[in-house]
């Protein structure tokens, strides 16, 4: 039988409590600010937030993403995530 799977606790004005050991495993320390994307299946996903150097911003991607931002629902479709490289 394995573990089962540590849980996160909605405090009481808000804040998202997560378990010391997936903090630790992730560098989440006190301060770190995380994108929350919500996905169209219902799932939350955190994403460390962060600046992207543009050196490392492939030389198309701004192109794709203004293309995307104008499309006619205003939304990537979670398959097609336009990330820059980390």
């Amino acid at each position: 039988m394995s573990a089962p799977e540590p849980l996160a606790v909605v405090g009481p004005e808000g804040a998202l409590v997560l378990p010391t050991e997936l903090r630790r495993r992730h560098g989440l320390e006190p301060g770190v600010t995380l994108h929350v994307v919500e996905r169209p299946d219902g799932v939350l996903e955190l994403h460390r937030a962060g600046a992207v150097p543009m050196r490392t911003v492939p030389p198309d991607f701004w192109e794709r993403w203004f293309e995307a931002a104008r499309s006619p629902d205003g939304a990537v479709d979670s398959h097609q995530r336009l990330t820059p490289p980390s």
